[in-house]
């Protein structure tokens, strides 16, 4: 009481003095005081919070007195204090006293219904039961956003029963996606920018070998290589090499810009500026699953990007003025085009042979990426429908251990279990239609060129696919890929070899045929090994090659 005295003496006297006018006085004088033996101060000031008796001292974890906060409320105040901040020019401070001590009342875009499902599934560790080789319990993070604001309505972040205030929120620290960033990395900005289109052909076959030519970089997992293959079916079944080589065609400037830009990722480093960053996921320090649920969600919204936001506006204690307005701000991160083609190949990765297929659900249209980085330390989903945009990230909390959960990709199966509940009675919607810009096109499955009549004579069947394309990237040139070759057929095994002046007349047959294919003869093929010298000495034989 003495101290709210003093205050208010040395108020009036500034103000008749004129230091600060009656506005000003009368402001501070709303303010609460905030001592510093208290456990309020020590949060607004990022200060540890003793202990409730009984508590161990020692503990990672804040442990506070009264009320815990949810993961969303954590998340929310933090935005907050950044927002008061922004507007008002001051230290992070200064606008955290400022949040605590005003009686401010702050609007989220929280929905309850959707957070309680969140929490129904989190707060049950039974749902996340793969512990590590040494026991550690898995952890998990999950964002879910309305795709056309960019309102966060709700989040995990953690595994287990929350306890505590402003603790350590996975859902909006970085981790490494894998596989889950292709898309918003590679595959948008290269359709973007014409580099390449749904049937675009690359090799499945190592962009670099090793010195032995016994290996390549890089792998695929499952480990192999199947030569040709189209740009849409290489992401439907995470094929490293083709993410890999649509990058290097685009830049790897081009793809950081992008995200950065068009998408707001902020958690990217310069470091990131290389093949395995961008192409597979491994990023220096990660994104969180808050950017990868927006980012996807720009393909929900016709291309159109919406920053991620927890809280709309801050009002004063008496609802007065508004302190911070935060309205949606949107931006155009893509051609409508784009975002078609992009949801038409994620839906593939939702049916077989993708690699989200045992995920997917009834009674409801949806697409998304699967997502998993070296050594399996972290698996990822992000995914969404016409209605959400959702992301999750699953692994060790305080360090990298193998995540052993078979062929569950426990990312996935909790994206699952959430989604699901969430659509629970809503319509079955579709995305939206064909916007103009896209034609349908038949293609060489070998090489992505226009189809002669040998691609459809092929020995294995016809090599002809249909493919929506965007209209500004589509093939004007004819396969050359096929030949017609003369081959000898043993009688006995069939085996076919290209035929010589000693093959019996009736064992000789003509063939279409891949040029420079193993049974045609390989060219000189030149290779950039990893000490940096130049080979022309025959490669490694993909599946197809036999």
């Amino acid at each position: 009481e003495f101290n709210k005295s003093r205050q208010e003496l040395i108020l009036d006297q500034m103000c008749e003095q004129g230091y600060i006018d009656e506005a000003a006085r009368d402001a501070a004088k709303a303010e609460k005081l905030l001592f510093t033996d208290t456990d309020e101060y020590r949060i607004a000031h990022g200060l540890t919070v003793a202990p409730q008796e009984g508590e161990d001292e020692g503990s990672e974890e804040e442990t506070f007195t009264g009320e815990s906060y949810t993961w969303f409320e954590d998340a929310a105040i933090n935005e907050a204090i950044t927002l008061i901040q922004e507007e008002r020019g001051v230290s992070r401070e200064t606008a955290s006293t400022l949040l605590y001590n005003s009686g401010y009342h702050i609007y989220t875009t929280l929905d309850p219904d959707i957070q309680a499902i969140v929490d129904e599934v989190y707060e049950d560790p039974a749902n996340f039961n793969y512990p590590s080789a040494k026991g550690t319990p898995l952890d998990s993070a999950i964002t879910v956003v309305d795709p056309y604001t960019g309102d966060v309505v709700a989040m995990a972040g953690g595994v287990g029963v929350k306890t505590g205030r402003r603790g350590l929120n996975l859902a909006t620290s970085p981790r490494t996606p894998g596989s889950a960033l292709k898309p918003v990395a590679v595959y948008a900005p290269a359709l973007e920018y014409d580099v390449i289109s749904p049937g675009t052909v690359w090799d499945d076959y190592p962009l670099r070998l090793n010195s032995a030519q016994t290996g390549g970089y890089p792998k695929n997992d499952p480990v192999g290589y199947k030569g040709y293959t189209t740009v849409a079916s290489g992401l439907q079944r995470s094929v490293n090499t083709i993410a890999s080589r649509s990058l290097e065609a685009m830049g790897y400037s081009r793809s950081y810009e992008f995200m950065t830009r068009n998408l707001g990722f902020t958690t990217l480093d310069v470091r990131d500026l290389a093949l395995s960053p961008l192409g597979m996921g491994g990023l220096t320090y990660g994104v969180t699953t808050t950017e990868m649920a927006a980012a996807y969600g720009a393909f929900v919204n016709r291309g159109t990007y919406s920053r991620p936001r927890m809280v709309t506006r801050i009002e004063s204690y008496d609802h007065s003025e508004v302190i911070v307005d935060n309205p949606v701000r949107s931006n155009t991160a893509m051609k409508e085009s784009t975002a078609y083609l992009m949801i038409k190949m994620l839906r593939s990765v939702m049916s077989s042979p993708g690699t989200g297929a045992r995920y997917r659900f009834d009674g409801m249209s949806m697409a998304g990426k699967t997502g998993t980085t070296n050594d399996k330390y972290d698996r990822y989903f992000a995914g969404f429908t016409p209605y959400y945009s959702a992301a999750v990230w699953v692994g060790y909390k305080d360090k990298a251990e193998r995540i052993d959960s078979g062929r569950v990709n426990p990312a996935a199966a909790a994206w699952q279990m959430v989604m699901e509940k969430i659509h629970e009675g809503l319509e079955d919607k579709s995305f939206f239609d064909n916007p103009g810009g896209i034609s349908s096109v038949q293609v060489c499955a070998d090489c992505g060129k226009l189809p002669t009549a040998l691609c459809a004579a092929d020995y294995r069947g016809s090599r002809v696919i249909t493919v929506d394309c965007q209209t500004s990237a589509l093939p004007t040139e004819e396969c050359t890929c096929h030949v017609e070759v003369q081959v000898c057929v043993n009688p006995e095994t069939g085996e076919a070899r290209l035929a010589g002046e000693f093959c019996p007349e009736d064992t000789v047959q003509t063939r279409v045929m891949l040029e420079g294919r193993e049974f045609l003869g390989l060219p000189g093929y030149e290779v950039t090994l990893e000490d940096g010298t130049v080979t022309t000495s025959r490669p490694i034989e993909s599946d197809d090659m036999a």
